[in-house]
């Protein structure tokens, strides 16, 4: 398999009045080595960071400091075995959740990625998926902790830069975590799907994370695989739908109400979504059309 990293630019002058993507384009292939790459974050248009796996030796992060002319691969902690996620409030500053020989792990580099090491977690966290840092002091990572037939929610955060991590309160329930996304110090979000019946689970905190509750979506609302919010009161949710027409559900009071936006026919198995503002989303999956 041949893993690739692809990029777009919003063109400029009449042709791209739309604002839409003039083109694409692959900056870099990784052969078998490296295996799916599997979350990107930008925190300017020259510095990226992308993790996954590497098939050989564990967890994968690669790096573009140039626009991703060039990429290159980082040396991390030799336990890190995946890398699920990753947030880069900063060009310096980036933290990284997945798993290690011991459980769920976090990773962070304060240096540009030239040095990365390993944070102290809650003994409890079993796999981590998803981390969100809206500044270098506070970020959130969440996952979930097996305990027999069942699987407990996790989430533990930091407002110290990673100096030190604690585990959060989160509503009881069966379902399982699967994306966060925290716009501000004090406001996240947190997806995943109820483990019982093929519908989706939004819990929120606007007070960094003290309390945790859940929100009322749309019936509509399947198993939620991605989450982007880009302000305290905006927020996009996309479910995977698995074969048949996903959803994107999305509030606009900081999750008050919760609705069903309208989109193309034949959207089939969305697997992301991003949200750079409150007016600019993109969802990326397949087209149900194409075989």
């Amino acid at each position: 398999m041949v893993v690739a990293v692809i990029a777009g630019a919003v063109g400029t002058g009449p042709a791209s009045a739309d604002k839409a993507p003039r083109s694409w384009s692959v900056q870099q292939q990784y052969q078998p080595k490296t295996g799916p790459l599997l979350s990107v974050s930008c925190p300017t248009s020259s510095d990226c960071w992308a993790v996954g796996v590497n098939s050989v030796d564990g967890g994968a992060v690669v790096a573009t400091t140039d626009g991703g002319h060039t990429w290159s691969t980082e040396t991390l902690p030799s336990a890190t075995s995946y890398v699920t996620s990753i947030s880069c409030p900063t060009v310096s500053n980036c933290w990284a959740s997945g798993l290690d020989a011991e459980g769920g792990v976090v990773i962070a580099t304060a240096d540009g990625g030239t040095t990365w090491e390993t944070e102290t977690l809650p003994s409890a966290t079993d796999q981590l998926k998803s981390i969100s840092c809206p500044t270098t002091s506070d970020c959130w990572a969440a996952g979930v902790t097996d305990t027999g037939p069942t699987s407990v929610n996790v989430i533990v955060g930091t407002s110290d830069g990673g100096a030190t991590w604690s585990d959060e309160t989160v509503p009881n329930g069966a379902y399982a975590i699967s994306s966060i996304s925290c716009p501000t110090t004090s406001d996240c979000w947190a997806a995943g799907a109820n483990e019982r019946v093929p519908a989706g689970v939004v819990i929120a905190t606007n007070d960094g994370g003290a309390t945790w509750n859940p929100e009322t979506l749309p019936a509509a609302a399947g198993a939620i695989v991605s989450l982007s919010c880009p302000t305290a009161s905006n927020c996009w949710a996309a479910d995977g739908a698995d074969g048949s027409s996903s959803t994107v559900i999305a509030t606009i009071d900081g999750g008050s109400a919760w609705n069903t936006e309208t989109l193309p026919n034949d959207s089939y198995d969305l697997t992301g979504i991003s949200c750079a503002t409150a007016s600019a989303c993109f969802a990326v999956g397949e087209d149900g059309t194409l075989s």
